[in-house]
């Protein structure tokens, strides 16, 4: 399962949050895969992940980050920034989970 938190409002340029919680279904070590699509990283600037990606690398129209867990809750947080002012829509997910829509107004 995925829970979503992160700023729907913010201005341009400046750093937003988004708060990833990863709770697994099963309980069992080894890694989670969180997708971005290529439209969405356009727009932002990915500052910071934590904690850090194993890799990363492109799949289906986007990104997958990957991330090591122990199979217990997993909080992930990233750290972005605008480079412009209006709509971002974005789409995530988690492995092959469905698509979660993300979606901020950015002002000047």
């Amino acid at each position: 399962m995925l829970l979503v938190m992160y700023d729907r409002f913010s201005r341009v340029t400046s750093d937003a949050e988004i708060i990833l919680t990863v709770i697994p279904t099963k309980p069992e070590a080894g890694s989670f895969r969180v997708w971005f699509d290529a439209g969405y990283l356009d727009a932002v600037r990915v500052v910071s992940i934590s904690p850090l990606p194993l890799r990363g690398g492109a799949r289906d129209g986007g990104r997958d980050f990957v991330i090591q867990t122990d199979g217990s809750p997993s909080t992930v947080l990233l750290s972005i920034q605008f480079h412009a002012f209006g709509i971002i829509r974005g789409q995530l997910r988690l492995n092959e989970g469905d698509v979660v829509p993300i979606t901020h107004v950015v002002w000047p």
